[in-house]
């Protein structure tokens, strides 16, 4: 049985009202050994046209609030009190199925990881069609048409050829095109954007963010754009709000607030972007010593023998303190490099160097190899095992080596925790 979630005809908005508002928002995240807040007493607006950038560093509530405002909150997430007034209604956020007959039709969401977001056994169009047929009645030719128009609207070439593909074969920057091309199936009034530009490259990142302010135009859009890059939210935000540890500790227009912050906080963040440094240091380079600590030379890759190379005689050699950035658009072959150094790929010529013995055809060793260099992986979400808890995740290693006792290990979780900023117990968290 096929359910609408068209949202009821009579919801309208007076010109220059907000077309969202959002009042007294708390959330937490039930835990041991207490409920950890998450968002605390957040309020805003957004009218017709308009773009607010909710910023902040991760941790800080911003894409919790975006869940709120949908409902999408994951358990043992639960909201405490807060309401939201979408397109000329009233909707009470600790009861998110209330806001089923509006989500997609008035407020649509582009996830932050469309890999995850996007259902790996459907084709493309199929997804995209669906969520049309859901606010539309229409026949599934019609459907399909739409999504294809829809697909081709955010730049993808050959987009109805492109239907048929399924998510693993489209890039990054493509997955992120359609996703808003499901967002904007259901006609949304308001469109909601969680960092939809985090993992893309800066080529990327422009042509979404243009993609992202033409369709706004278009349709005249309230937007909501959630982003840690202060860049990206100068660019394309006429409001923002600066959130840290769940509260908002400024508001304003961007131009006033990224020119004159009046929070310490805001003035932390904006002297923590990176900037681009030209000309060559005056103090003299340190010695490199003969033997890097980590070289691949001449390097070969394809994934198949049918494939064209993704990797062509390409040298890297790193030596102790030293770091060496791998830059280049989607597709360049950064990652695949990188995964080369670390073993997760075999090349198919070259060599592999690590303190100057050649592990290209390492064989039974390889573990006390991978010891020694590790890889922090792009997309974390995708990376972590959903069944173990933090903690665990962490640990395994530790177990996988036998490294220290159990209490040992306990005791090393928590440094390590407490290395990167977090709570020791957060540790009996799940990733999501």
């Amino acid at each position: 049985m096929t359910t609408s979630n068209r949202a009821p005809a009579d919801m309208s908005v007076p010109d220059g009202a907000p077309v969202l508002s959002v009042d007294g928002l708390r959330v937490a995240f039930e835990g041991r050994p207490r409920p950890s807040p998450a968002v605390d007493d957040v309020s805003f607006s957004v009218a017709s046209g308009q773009t607010l950038g909710i910023v902040g560093e991760s941790g800080s509530g911003k894409s919790v609030t975006a869940l709120a405002v949908l409902g999408l909150v994951p358990p043992p997430g639960r909201v405490l009190s807060g309401s939201a007034r979408i397109a000329g209604r009233t909707f009470d956020l600790r009861a998110p199925a209330s806001l089923q007959p509006i989500r997609g039709a008035k407020v649509a969401m582009i996830f932050q990881e469309p890999m995850t977001a996007l259902n790996p056994v459907m084709r493309v169009g199929d997804q995209i069609a669906e969520s049309y047929r859901l606010h539309h009645a229409c026949s599934s030719r019609t459907a399909w048409d739409a999504a294809a128009a829809l697909l081709d609207r955010t730049g993808i070439a050959r987009a109805r050829a492109r239907m048929a593909d399924y998510p693993h074969a489209f890039s990054g920057g493509m997955r992120q095109r359609a996703m808003i091309a499901m967002a904007l199936a259901g006609g949304p009034e308001v469109l909601i954007a969680d960092e939809p530009t985090t993992a893309l490259d800066v080529t990327v990142q422009a042509q979404i963010l243009d993609l992202i302010k033409g369709v706004q135009k278009e349709r005249g859009l309230a937007v909501v754009f959630v982003s840690h890059d202060l860049g990206v939210i100068d660019d394309i935000a006429d409001d923002v709000l600066v959130m840290r540890s769940g509260r908002v500790v400024e508001s304003g227009s961007t131009s006033a607030v990224l020119s004159s912050p009046r929070d310490a906080y805001t003035r932390t963040l904006l002297a923590a972007r990176p900037r681009l440094v030209t000309g060559q240091s005056s103090a003299p380079a340190p010695p490199k010593p003969e033997t890097p600590l980590l070289a691949l030379k001449n390097i070969d890759f394809a994934f198949d023998r049918w494939s064209a190379p993704v990797i062509s005689d390409a040298s890297i050699a790193v030596a102790p303190g030293e770091t060496v950035a791998l830059i280049g658009e989607s597709g360049s072959g950064k990652t695949t490099l990188a995964r080369i150094a670390a073993l997760l790929y075999r090349p198919n010529s070259g060599q592999i160097l690590f303190q100057g013995e050649n592990l290209t055809d390492m064989g039974s060793a390889t573990a006390v190899f991978r010891r020694k260099v590790q890889m922090v992986f792009q997309d974390p979400f995708g990376s972590l095992d959903p069944r173990m808890t933090a903690g665990s995740i962490v640990a395994e290693p530790l177990d996988i080596h036998r490294i220290g006792t159990r209490r040992e290990r306990a005791d090393a979780v928590a440094a390590l925790f407490q290395d990167v900023a977090l709570d020791p117990a957060m540790a009996s968290r799940y990733p999501h």
